[in-house]
């Protein structure tokens, strides 16, 4: 895939967890997350070029939930992730549980060669951002307009506990805001808080 495309991830948090920490495997996708359809409709985001749906997050009412997606518009490529088998027509998918990243990799490359390109602009980050840039943009992403606390993103990027000092986040923040700023195209702007740090829609 040579262009940045935008993924919603609706799954429990143990997913979304493992998806984000393992969000290289999905480059050049921009992730995003809710744990619920709900959640996802009532944000302000455009909608994603494609959605990964865990049918344990639709109160046992899966064709309800996808009808209420695409009653406000979505027409993309839908992915159930079941442990049982499910049957409805393109552009919704299944990927069975248990699944390899690889292969989920693989279905989401399929779905978006075969999707109609979207008439509304997609998420864009900078070309040349290093694999943990990526990492915490992605992740600054998944709580657009809120901060996100150092210590989180110590976690989960790097795996490092409260007892480890280092100024690696710092660095790469640092270096991340370089980017972002020098490209007079990007619609983000990455601004420091008191315990953390967030991503902001730049003034036009």
């Amino acid at each position: 895939m040579n262009n940045i495309s935008y993924m919603a991830i609706i799954a429990n948090n143990a997913l979304i967890k493992r998806l984000i920490e393992q969000s290289s495997v999905f480059e050049p996708i921009v992730l995003r997350s809710a744990t619920s359809i709900q959640m996802l409709l009532e944000s302000e985001e455009l909608f994603p070029d494609i959605i990964l749906l865990d049918v344990e997050t639709c109160n046992n009412n899966v064709s309800s939930e996808i009808k209420s997606l695409q009653d406000m518009g979505y027409t993309g490529p839908i992915i159930l992730i079941s442990p049982e088998k499910l049957s409805y027509p393109p552009p919704i998918v299944q990927l069975r549980r248990p699944f390899r990243l690889n292969d989920l990799s693989e279905l989401i490359e399929f779905c978006l060669s075969k999707a109609a390109p979207s008439r509304q602009p997609t998420l864009r980050i900078c070309d040349d951002l290093t694999e943990k840039e990526a990492a915490i943009f992605n992740r600054l992403l998944q709580d657009t307009g809120r901060s996100v606390e150092k210590s989180k993103l110590l976690q989960e990027i790097w795996g490092y506990g409260p007892e480890i000092s280092t100024r690696t986040l710092e660095t790469h923040i640092h270096r991340l805001r370089r980017k972002i700023d020098t490209d007079t195209t990007h619609e983000w702007s990455l601004t420091t808080s008191d315990d953390g740090y967030q991503l902001v829609k730049k003034k036009r």
